[in-house]
């Protein structure tokens, strides 16, 4: 992990999330979620990338996203969900901080209560 941010440089690694598998309970928990058993692994939003990444394909990986999330906002599309929808969330973690970009309505306060 170390190797490959040194060799990227800071600036590429912006918006980059490093996970240590073996590091704090939090990033075990994600390692366990994502079934990473793999170093290096980048994860950028919510895509896993097993591996290490050269300049190519972290630039990629980095402003794909950006770009669909542009082009959806000038097409008028807007994102309706909700907080506490899992499939809300992925998405808009997919965008990671481009998430902005896409307008968002959230449609109600919480889930359903029975």
């Amino acid at each position: 992990t170390a190797t490959q941010v040194s060799s990227l440089g800071e600036t590429v690694m912006q918006g980059v999330q490093f996970v240590q598998c073996d590091g704090s309970a939090e990033d075990q928990a994600l390692c366990r979620d994502l079934n990473i058993s793999a170093t290096p692994t980048t994860l950028v939003g919510m895509e896993v990338y097993q591996g290490a990444l050269d300049r190519t394909d972290l630039h990629h990986a980095l402003t794909v996203p950006a770009l669909v999330a542009q082009h959806l906002a000038d097409a008028g599309v807007v994102l309706y969900g909700t907080s506490w929808c899992g499939w809300t969330t992925r998405q808009r973690a997919i965008f990671g901080p481009h998430a902005g970009t896409v307008p968002y309505v959230q449609c109600d306060a919480g889930p359903a209560q029975e």
